[in-house]
């Protein structure tokens, strides 16, 4: 069948969704600032437990409950699951939830009761996958059976294929997706040390250079008081840029509602 063209105009583009890929050391803000995004639903790689720093995340009405899945083991037998497995489980209950939402809000043309009903279906707004690190750990121990075959050239490219439908995917949902990875330094044969997230195999070029947004962080310490801050900018060796020009440079103690004036058009 022939392909429709359907032209766009960046002019109908208000507040848009966003991917961000977020990384730092342990103990420097990833979660924290993950968990200002509206509605988040975590994907948490069961070799991560990164939920433990969401427990005492608090809003004026009190400890904030973040839904989230633990990747890689049944949350109620307590058996390992293969995480390629658990992840397209995931996604697909995901997908599902949202064109079941999509379709309360066409079938009640979008009145009121129509809108709460849906959100009681999909009420995500973003899904955050913390951390990459962790998660393409375990993906690798799916393809190489847990060590017991070589990661080849042809594993690799699954792992790859793997990492980039799983972002196909979250971009498809209308929600915002943050990724959180942990950093590394290498040094090129000239001797410039470089400072990128550490991700097996070509991801820890690929993935970033795919999101709207790369932000490295670092916790300030002084005294008794900890800073978060996230660099938007390049930072020392470690990369980090924004799509968006209006961005600033960076924000201490980040907190979505704040970076969200600078998304999109400026109005007027």
């Amino acid at each position: 069948m022939p392909i429709k063209i359907v032209v766009e105009s960046t002019l109908d583009i208000e507040v848009p969704y966003t991917t961000w890929f977020v990384y730092g050391e342990t103990g420097s803000g990833k979660t924290r600032a993950a968990s200002t995004f509206p509605n988040p639903f975590f994907i948490v790689p069961v070799n991560e437990k990164s939920q433990y720093a969401l427990l005492e995340r608090t809003d004026s009405e009190g400890v904030i409950d973040f839904p989230f899945v633990s990747i890689g083991k049944n949350a109620t037998t307590k058996k390992t699951i293969m995480a390629r497995d658990h992840i397209n489980a995931v996604l697909t209950w995901l997908e599902d939830s949202a064109q079941k939402a999509e379709q309360i809000k066409i079938a009640g043309e979008y009145s009121d009761a129509a809108l709460d009903k849906a959100f009681d279906v999909f009420p995500y707004e973003t899904i955050v996958v913390e951390s990459m690190t962790h998660l393409t750990d375990l993906i690798v121990e799916d393809i190489s059976m847990f060590g017991s075959k070589k990661m080849d050239q042809l594993a690799w490219g699954h792992l790859s294929s793997f990492i980039r439908s799983m972002h196909d995917r979250l971009r498809a949902l209308d929600t915002h997706v943050v990724y959180t990875a942990l950093p590394k330094t290498v040094e090129s044969d000239g001797g410039i040390v470089y400072g990128k997230p550490n991700l097996v195999g070509g991801m820890a070029d690929k993935l970033p250079s795919a999101c709207d947004v790369i932000a490295y962080m670092e916790e300030l310490r002084r005294k008794d008081t900890s800073t978060y801050r996230m660099h938007l900018r390049k930072h020392k060796h470690f990369a980090a840029r924004s799509r968006f020009e209006r961005m600033p440079a960076k924000f201490d103690n980040f907190n979505f509602a704040e970076a969200q004036k600078f998304l999109g058009r400026e109005q007027h």
